[in-house]
């Protein structure tokens, strides 16, 4: 018996035996990262595929690292033994990477995966080293053994945590690869190595050689080297090609689910069509108009277009049969049979370079246009009445003058302001004004043919246009506009009159351009307006000059109270009984300096209408407080002055402190003064109301003027703090020829009386008239019968007079 030395080695098999650990190794991680990105049996496949590589690498260094040994006799293998050592450690290696490959099953399962690694590799080179020739007998160092285990343990575990610590989701880099590999080549080749230094070998010559079968070491050798290098080579290029394969097939399964979901989730409606028009397909979004996608394959698209559109469908639907994407919009009927506005996008679908169908990607327009539309809707029209405003007007007019101009024809413009609807907002409050105008629009409407155009253009002024128009015909529309509202307005259980002055002007005649026809209109219905109100006029060119009357008179208004040129004339109330001035009416007139005395019918509506009657009407009152306060100085008997309240003066929140001030400021005492109000400042009853009543604390006296002709309710009258009721001239004028007047006159006197109210008659002109108020027990009038309204002077002489004949 010999012992024999593992001192002396081939160290190109050396190192060809390391080598050959380290690619197997590659190899099997290569093959394990395309397992753990697989799944079902090609999972299974990668992985028995890892798992035999790494066996085989394993088997492979060890008999490549037995004949790197050189021996003084020759080794012959048991046949047996070495195919056993082989399935030992293919299944072993199978295991550890089954294990190490799974998702996280528990803690460290990768030092498990080394244990099986370690496991197989000792298992293997214990049956591998006994497969030798009987001629052959080994001893081993138990502590060198379990060093090469530990060895063993220590970096195959190192190998697998690197593998099962990457990230799942990404391919297993070749960094990561070669490291794991590195590691695994070290485990496998180490554990040989050291476990050779832990060997003993005899060689005994007499044992009988042919036990068993044998294999020479050299050609075995060969065939192993060649056998991994094929099998690894082979493996690693069919993994190359799955990869690759697999790649290009994730690209494809991608770009489907790209497209799918694309397809499938785009909110806007997808549809696929054949060459014939006919749906193949759709996506859910199509039930936005009703349908389900069933209901729609196999079918043609025209149906569901609406008739005036099939034709622009059509056209940009073999557009893109051409090869040409084209956008259109159009309308559809949906599923409940309402028309639906959309926007279609046409796009040919091309297979081989050749169209095979068409794509129609359609969104829902109908809310945008609807917006659209009401955003225009409420850009031309008037809120309130909903009628064309201003804008409209003015286009319309444009578009009608370039056509009319075209064909040689006339057209009216129309211009309508309401007489007196200052006083019903002031009075009534706005929103009571907001309703007349919606009903006025109304009844405007019955007044003209679906062609002509009404437009409000702000306030109380509204336009009329008619078409194909004379001056006749613009005539015949203004006379039953006004007739139309001649009507009473019922609003709130009051009837409002409400009376239109209109001003025409007549394309080309009176302009022929746009701004040049409103002006004109406009100069006409201020005519109008200026002619008694509830008229109509055609423009003539003397109105240029109106207009700039008008104009000076505004600019010269506004410098008439700081330049002092208004002044109070004052008509005498006398009692009928004693023939004697018991009160006066304090009336302003302006003194211009050039036209002279200038009436308050002229300039009052100018002053209503631009906001001055506030200060005019606060220096009427002062003056007239001033002047009372004066004669009663002198020495005259204390008479009672009476001063008109405008409606915005009325009903601005400080009126009564105002006249408290004006009061303190003359020293005049209060039940000197009397305020005329009008019926129709009384019709916003919890207003007047409190006004009346902060008033009539003060001490002041107050009247209704103009009683009769305005629309108070009685019910109403009778709450209110009223001292007298003044009896409209229009009554008094003919209460002794005409039966209706009287009859009027007589109740109102006999309802003043009942109500315990003063009354009094103005317009008196006429000895029967004062007997007939005698006679109906009314004592107190005023009126050009007794005298004019007059000037202070002049007042003073008749107020002198008549106290020197009565004394």
């Amino acid at each position: 018996m010999e012992e024999i030395s593992f001192s002396n080695y081939n160290y190109i098999l050396v190192t060809l035996s390391i080598i050959t650990a380290i690619v197997s190794s590659y190899a099997a991680f290569d093959l394990l990262s395309r397992a753990r990105g697989s799944k079902g049996k090609k999972k299974m496949i990668w992985l028995i595929s890892s798992g035999f590589i790494l066996g085989i690498g394993m088997w492979s260094m060890h008999f490549i690292g037995m004949f790197s040994i050189r021996l003084p006799f020759p080794i012959e293998y048991r046949l047996l033994n070495v195919f056993l050592s082989l399935i030992v450690t293919i299944f072993l290696s199978g295991m550890s990477l089954l294990l190490v490959v799974q998702r996280k099953l528990f803690n460290y399962q990768y030092f498990l995966s080394g244990i099986l690694l370690v496991s197989g590799i000792n298992i293997m080179h214990y049956i591998g080293m006994a497969s030798m020739h009987v001629h052959y007998s080994m001893e081993y160092t138990n502590y060198i053994s379990l060093i090469a285990i530990l060895f063993t343990w220590l970096f195959s575990t190192l190998s697998f945590k690197g593998f099962w610590l990457s990230d799942y989701k990404i391919a297993y880099p070749f960094r990561n690869k070669l490291l794991s590999a590195i590691f695994m080549g070290t485990a496998i080749s180490g554990s040989h190595f050291i476990n050779q230094f832990a060997t003993k070998m005899m060689y005994m010559a007499e044992r009988n050689p042919y036990l068993f079968p044998v294999i020479n070491p050299t050609f075995l050798g060969i065939m192993l080297t060649i056998g991994t290098c094929l099998i690894v080579g082979i493996l690693l290029l069919t993994s190359s090609i799955d990869r690759k394969l697999t790649h290009q097939s994730d690209r494809i399964q991608l770009s489907e689910q790209y497209y799918k979901s694309l397809y499938e989730q785009n909110p806007d409606v997808i549809l696929t069509f054949d060459l014939e028009g006919v749906f193949k397909s759709a996506n859910k979004a199509v039930s936005v108009f009703g349908y389900a996608v069933e209901e729609l394959i196999n079918k043609t698209f025209t149906p569901l277009i609406v008739p005036k559109d099939v034709d622009k469908a059509m056209d940009h639907f073999y557009l893109a049969l051409n090869g040409h994407a084209s956008t259109f919009e159009c309308s559809i009927f949906d599923k409940q049979g309402m028309h639906r506005e959309i926007t279609v996008t046409d796009i040919p679908i091309f297979v081989n370079e050749k169209v095979t169908g068409v794509y129609s990607i359609v969104k829902d327009i109908t809310e945008k246009i609807q917006t659209e539309r009401l955003i225009k809707h409420m850009a031309y029209h008037d809120q309130l009445t909903d009628l064309p405003n201003r804008y409209l007007l003015k286009e319309t007019l444009e578009e009608l003058i370039t056509t009319s101009t075209k064909q040689k024809e006339n057209f009216a413009l129309l211009f309508l302001d309401l007489d007196r609807f200052k006083m019903v907002n002031d009075t009534m409050g706005h929103e009571i004004g907001d309703k007349l105008l919606v009903d006025l629009a109304e009844r405007l409407r019955g007044c003209v043919n679906e062609s002509d155009l009404i437009a409000r253009l702000g306030g109380d002024e509204f336009a009329i246009l008619l078409p194909n128009s004379t001056g006749v015909a613009a005539k015949e529309v203004a006379r039953r506009v006004s007739d139309a509202t001649s009507e009473p307005f019922n609003l709130n259980n009051y009837e409002i009159l409400i009376t239109p002055s209109i001003g025409i002007s007549i394309f080309p005649y009176h302009g022929e351009t746009r701004e040049v026809l409103m002006k004109h209109a406009d100069l006409a219905m201020y005519f109008a307006k200026s002619q008694g109100k509830n008229n109509y006029q055609t423009f003539t060119t003397d109105l240029i000059g109106v207009s700039q009357h008008v104009i000076d008179l505004e600019m010269n208004l506004r410098k008439a109270l700081v330049k002092n040129e208004f002044v109070l004339f004052y008509q005498p109330q006398i009692n009928l009984n004693t023939n004697k001035i018991f009160g006066a009416e304090a009336l302003i007139r302006w003194e211009h300096p050039v036209r002279g005395i200038i009436p308050p019918d002229e300039f009052i509506p100018l002053a209503e209408e631009t906001g001055q009657i506030i200060q005019i009407g606060e220096w009427a009152l002062l003056t007239a407080c001033k002047q009372n306060r004066v004669w009663q100085d002198r020495g005259l008997p204390p008479i009672t002055v009476s001063v008109n309240i405008s409606p915005k003066q009325f009903f601005q929140t400080d009126l009564a402190k105002s006249v408290q001030k004006i009061l303190y400021k003359t020293g005049l005492e209060p039940k000197y003064l009397e305020l005329e109000i009008t019926e129709g400042m009384t019709m916003d009853v919890d207003r007047s109301l409190s006004t009346l009543l902060e008033l009539k604390k003060i001490g002041v006296g107050i009247s209704i003027d103009d009683f009769g002709t305005g629309y108070s309710s009685l019910h109403y009258l009778k709450k209110f703090p009223i001292d007298k009721l003044k009896i409209d001239r229009s009554f008094i004028s003919e209460c002794t020829t005409d039966v209706n007047d009287h009859a009027i006159v007589k109740t109102i006197i006999l309802m003043a009386h009942s109500l315990k109210l003063q009354v009094i008659a103005e317009g008196v002109e006429t000895n029967d008239q004062v007997a007939f108020l005698l006679q109906q027990m009314c004592t107190e009038a005023q009126g050009y019968f007794f005298s004019k309204p007059i000037p202070v002077k002049e007042f003073e002489s008749i107020f002198f007079l008549l106290e020197n004949q009565s004394s």
